[in-house]
């Protein structure tokens, strides 16, 4: 319960709250027409994007009676719209000009908490309750007096966009590296450094990743990013047998290739991976690089450079 709590419950409360404080500042008015999808920013649509995939994959979980499996999805999307959204548009809301960058930042935030305490309801039916009687109730004369008596959101398939959620997800997935990276150096994140060296196997990441080379930038507190191809330069690996898994299929032959697989050198093995073995991997030498960043597979990883 109190994981439950900390990971969530406050997470989305706070989330409320923000919106509420800012919404009075600015009376804003949840019944004005909306904006069009096109004058709405990137990150609103990304916004927009998730919550409607929230919808769908709870709608189908809960369909198969996979309770356990639709809650977790909201942990998932709470985090994205609280560490994510609203941080990266903090400083729309801050603005004094009303124009529709402010405007689009309050729709997309009221869509999503008004969705949400409509896609709680049968998880959390009195937070769920409380927000809709907060959020909706005083804007709509013509709503109804519960949100146990509303029309369980649905998927819109008209709101998508792969590519836009995918370029989003890579750049929060470097900079939770490049976090992890200054954590374990000991370098925080107020201190510029001069670079953040990337290595990833796969091609489609780059160019994601470079529509979102500012941002990451700014997330960092770093002046470049580079791509190299060769992660021994970065960390080193240590394959250790694992004998339940190895002595059933090598039978008497187990310790020749427990054997093997401690005395081969790293390099000649190349991108070998089995099930026979498991990774860890070491700290650089340097005080300023990390790797092994987060719980991440091995075809990513995210070094620092000093300023």
């Amino acid at each position: 319960m109190v994981e439950s709590l900390q990971r969530f419950i406050i997470p989305l409360w706070n989330v409320y709250s923000f919106f509420t404080i800012y919404a009075n500042i600015d009376d804003f008015d949840p019944a004005a027409k909306r904006l069009p999808w096109k004058r709405l920013a990137e990150l609103d649509k990304v916004a927009l994007i998730k919550l409607n995939n929230l919808t769908r994959d709870v709608t189908q979980h809960m369909e198969r009676l996979e309770l356990n499996e639709a809650a977790k999805r909201f942990e998932a999307a709470v985090e994205f719209f609280s560490n994510w959204y609203v941080r990266r548009s903090r400083r729309r809301f801050w603005q004094k000009e009303h124009d529709d960058a402010k405007l689009a930042a309050y729709q997309t935030l009221y869509a999503i908490l008004t969705t949400l305490a409509k896609l709680l309801a049968p998880f959390m039916p009195f937070i769920s309750e409380e927000l809709y009687r907060r959020l909706v109730l005083p804007f709509d004369a013509s709503a109804l007096e519960s949100v146990h008596l509303t029309e369980y959101p649905r998927f819109d398939p008209a709101v998508s966009g792969d590519d836009l959620e995918y370029a989003t997800d890579q750049a929060r997935r470097v900079v939770g590296l490049g976090h992890a990276a200054r954590k374990e150096s000991g370098v925080r994140v107020r201190q510029p450094l001069s670079k953040a060296t990337l290595i990833c196997h796969e091609d489609k990441v780059k160019p994601a990743v470079a529509k979102h080379e500012q941002v990451i930038l700014d997330e960092l507190n770093v002046k470049a990013i580079e791509w190299a191809e060769d992660e021994t330069e970065f960390v080193s690996f240590e394959y250790k047998p694992v004998f339940r898994e190895i002595g059933p299929r090598f039978g008497r032959q187990a310790k020749h290739v427990a054997g093997w697989i401690s005395s081969t050198p790293t390099r000649s093995r190349g991108s070998w991976r089995s099930a026979a073995a498991r990774t860890t991997t070491g700290r650089s030498s340097s005080r300023w690089r990390a790797s092994n960043c987060g719980s991440t597979p091995p075809a990513w990883k995210c070094t620092l450079g000093e300023a």
